[in-house]
């Protein structure tokens, strides 16, 4: 061929290829921040699918960053669906973890307050943020776990940028590289409900703070045609500011507003589904979806123009195989302190995830460790460092030594009241650990315990003192009839060593002493007894077990507690004659309980229990000697054994067997409906029968119930209301 026409073929291919490039313009994809409104997002990328537009480019802003984000590794709008419906966002959007992942000894103290403030300078702290996201950074991990085979998010099948907003340097942050989790996770996180993202200098909060609709940097990466869905009200009325909540988020989100009205323009297809009242309604997220796909959907004209012009033959998507294991050649370790405590924490990874690491394996490492109750959160990445090498870093976040805490709890009762706790690990020598919590209401009630732990072979040794102080109403009534009340302060003081034997078990044993006074609050005494004190000396032995997956409406697991006690030296004081008497100085006490959960499916759960206890005790006719009474739905105490029919504190219990039979309806997101039936033998000859039906909601501030029920020994319906904690 000649020289000139080898040229003229050059010339000519290249503007063949330079009209190919100019008749398929770049089509960016711009999906705004909106807690659950963002849901609405995966109804638009639906419709493009449908109409065969693939983008070149996905700019997302916290809900939409995930959603983005999902998109541009490689799952479809249908599989982002089926995540997004089976995902717990209020666990996930909370401090909510599961309680398999706690420590036995953590598990019954676990989700009793609302707030938490970590003592800093010997004063309380705000902290960084309500929210430290310890199971949200490993869920974002999960479900992007394949994205660490990228280098940046250039390489990913669709490019990707995550808007965040840098507060140390008041501006905009675009993330177009590392670990996609991270950037996910500093684009939602609203200051002071999220604690901030520290990365490379920066601190990182989410992205609506600056800009809410990346339309700016889409057209910053070139991109020709714009599609955006925005699912935040942009105009204003006075009801947007008629409450604190409605002004801070309006403050909150004004520079985003103003650089929205500075490029609407720029968008081409403007795509703006009504969500704007379902901000926080994740257990509507299908009804999210369903809005951004009809509203997509009116703009199928301009959708068809655009797939006309970018002459997409994509129409189908590959199926995108995502990568579950990585090769790890260096493990990192950030956040710990003590050298001795960090290395050996360095082996135990190292030995435990090897040289190939699944996203299951990390968590699983994490979980251990996280259950030892050190740290407030435990958040890992991988860092690509060479073409098939990987380091996995750690990010550790010790709790801070010493923290106060505060709840609210309501019940009829000890009525409204106050929980106070506070808590400190490692202050007067390492391996230990002091709480206290009090209730302070009208039958307030004090809890306290010092525990030094020790290592020994695979097991945790400790020995715990401890002190409770319960004031309760012992109620007497005889047939339906209310015959007096008592007010009994009880006090135990004592001392037990334990054995954590494994994930869910514990074995106690040790020595109490228990002081009790009762003082009658009408003119009609019982048994002649106007006021009474009594004192106990008690050995015991006792085992817990716990697998349970949430303290308070759990879903799966079962909880065993057993005890096996000896009470010597048991005396009484009265107001009559003889004044003090040894009763039956030793005798023998067999305590049980057993719950067990099963899960029929996503909304059906059954409950079963069972109670029961035994004294070995002649003199049965002093209710004084008795720990336990029976009545009400929830226990304020351990004291208390519920019975639903019964008013609280109906009977007083010498030996009971109580077994209930309980059926769950989870209505929606933290909302349930129960209906229960219980049967008892009481004092070994006296037979009960009773059930109900109560409403739950597992609000911000505790499990909230309203219940009424019923029992066929006692006529009149109960009602009962609790919020908070049940004990």
């Amino acid at each position: 061929m000649k020289p000139i026409l080898v040229i003229l073929l050059f010339f000519f291919t290249i503007s063949l290829y330079a009209q190919d490039k100019k008749s398929k313009p770049k089509v960016a994809l711009v999906l705004s921040g909106g807690t659950a409104k963002g849901l609405a997002h995966i109804g638009v990328l639906k419709v493009l699918e449908e109409q065969g537009i693939r983008p070149d480019l996905i700019i997302g802003t916290s809900m939409g960053s995930i959603i983005g984000g999902l998109y541009a590794i490689g799952y479809s709008a249908d599989e982002i669906e089926q995540i997004t419906l089976k995902t717990d966002w209020f666990k996930y959007l909370s401090n909510d973890t599961d309680l398999r992942n706690l420590n036995i000894e953590e598990k019954d103290d676990y989700d009793e307050y609302v707030y938490n403030f970590p003592i800093e300078k010997r004063k309380p702290s705000l902290g960084k943020g309500v929210i430290y996201g310890h199971e949200l950074e490993l869920y974002l991990n999960r479900i992007t776990f394949s994205a660490y085979k990228y280098s940046n998010f250039d390489d990913f099948p669709i490019r990707f940028r995550a808007i965040a907003t840098d507060v140390l340097h008041n501006e905009v942050y675009v993330f177009k590289e590392g670990s996609l989790a991270l950037a996910l996770r500093a684009s939602m996180s609203i200051p002071s409900l999220f604690e901030p993202i520290r990365y490379k200098g920066k601190v990182l909060v989410d992205g609506g703070i600056l800009d809410n609709f990346g339309v700016d940097i889409a057209l910053k990466e070139g991109a020709d045609i714009i599609i955006g869905s925005n699912v935040e009200r942009i105009s204003k009325s006075e009801n947007d500011f008629d409450t604190y909540k409605n002004l801070f988020a309006q403050l909150m989100m004004l520079h985003s507003k103003q650089k929205y009205k500075l490029y609407k323009d720029s968008v081409d297809v403007l795509i703006e589904p009504p969500v704007i009242e379902m901000g926080t309604k994740f257990d509507k997220a299908q009804k999210i979806i369903d809005i951004g796909y009809k509203t997509a959907l009116n703009h199928l004209v301009e959708f068809k123009k655009i797939a006309q012009r970018i002459k997409n033959t994509d129409i189908k998507r590959k199926k995108t195989i995502h990568k579950k294991y990585f090769p790890i050649s260096q493990i990192a370790i950030r956040g710990i302190n003590d050298l001795s405590y960090k290395y050996n924490i360095y082996n135990r990874l190292r030995k435990s995830i090897g040289l190939v690491a699944s996203y299951t394996i990390i968590e699983k490492e994490i979980t251990e460790l996280y259950r030892s109750g050190q740290f407030s959160y435990i958040k890992y990445y991988l860092e690509k460092i060479g073409d098939n090498e990987y380091k996995l870093l750690f990010d550790f976040a010790p709790k801070a030594k010493s923290n106060l805490q505060l709840g609210v709890h309501y019940s009829e009762q000890v009525d409204l009241g106050l929980v106070v706790g506070f808590e400190s690990r490692n202050t007067l020598s390492p391996n230990t650990k002091f709480k206290i919590k009090a209730r302070i209401s009208k039958y307030p009630g004090v809890d306290q315990y010092f525990a030094k732990y020790f290592k020994i072979s695979k097991y945790n040794f400790g020995i715990k003192q401890y002190f409770n102080y319960t004031l309760d109403k012992i109620s007497i009534y005889e047939e339906q009839v209310k015959l007096t009340d008592y007010n009994r302060h009880s006090i135990d003081i004592g001392v037990k060593a334990i054995w954590i034997t494994g994930q869910n078990s514990m074995l106690e044993s040790g020595y109490y002493f228990q002081k009790r006074f009762f003082r009658n609050l009408f003119k009609t005494n019982y048994q002649g007894i106007r006021y009474a004190e009594t004192d106990r000396n008690t050995i015991f032995l006792s085992y817990y077990f716990n697998s349970l997956d949430d303290k308070y409406f759990s879903v799966k697991g079962l909880s065993l507690k057993s005890k096996i006690g000896y009470n010597f030296s048991t005396k009484f004081d009265t107001n009559f004659s003889p004044k003090e008497m040894n009763v039956n100085n030793d005798y023998g006490k067999i305590d049980f309980s057993l719950a067990k959960y099963l899960s029929l499916n996503e909304h059906w759960v059954v409950e079963s229990k069972i109670n029961a206890e035994y004294n070995i005790i002649d003199d049965s006719s002093k209710f004084v000697l008795f720990d336990k009474v029976l009545g009400g739905v929830y226990s304020d105490n351990k004291y208390q054994i519920a019975f639903w029919g019964m008013p609280n504190s109906y009977i007083v219990l010498k030996n009971y067997t109580i077994t209930s039979l309980g059926l769950r309806y989870k209505i929606g997101d933290r909302i349930y409906l129960k209906s229960v039936v219980n049967a008892g033998v009481v004092n070994l000859n006296e037979y009960y029968f009773g059930g109900g039906l109560s409403f739950s909601f597992k609000s911000p501030i505790g499990p909230l119930s309203i219940g009424i029920t019923k029992s066929l020994q006692y006529g009149t319906p109960q009602f009962h209301i609790s919020m908070g904690s049940f004990r």
